[in-house]
């Protein structure tokens, strides 16, 4: 019963890494309706196809690499200050202020870059580095500055 509707929220939360309380706060469905999109055993309703479409139009503006490219998580929970609100907060607006939004695009291949760069200097180290930890601390800072 998988549909290309849930083929592309998969696709979103590959590039979003949104916890699934998460996307339930943006879709504002239940965490069991949001695991049935997942798995395809139901369809998002038109309104929730029309946000999931949104943000993978945003994906495809925001990303150098939309095949490859993510965010990670902690960059989308933080209030950004270009933005005046966390980039969350922004998928949970109307859909026509993400569509077209040109700081939201710069924002996101921002952190996009940042956190593709953190992922490829964390797998280069030891996972219980005190070093990645600080490394990541110290990216949130540059990014929130």
């Amino acid at each position: 019963m998988s549909s290309s509707i849930n083929k592309q929220f998969n696709e979103v939360r590959t590039h979003l890494r949104l916890h699934i309380s998460e996307w339930t706060n943006v879709f504002e469905v239940s965490r069991k309706t949001i695991l049935e999109w997942i798995t395809g055993e139901s369809k998002p309703s038109e309104v929730h196809a029309a946000r999931i479409q949104a943000l993978m139009e945003l994906i495809t503006a925001s990303f150098d690499d939309p095949a490859e490219d993510f965010i990670a998580r902690t960059y989308l929970i933080q209030e950004i200050d270009i933005l005046g609100e966390a980039p969350i907060d922004s998928f949970k607006g109307p859909i026509e202020h993400m569509v077209n939004n040109r700081t939201l695009e710069q924002t996101l291949n921002m952190v996009s870059k940042r956190s593709m760069e953190q992922y490829r200097r964390t797998t280069r180290l030891d996972n219980e580095s005190e070093y990645a930890e600080w490394n990541l601390d110290y990216n949130l800072r540059r990014i929130l500055d």
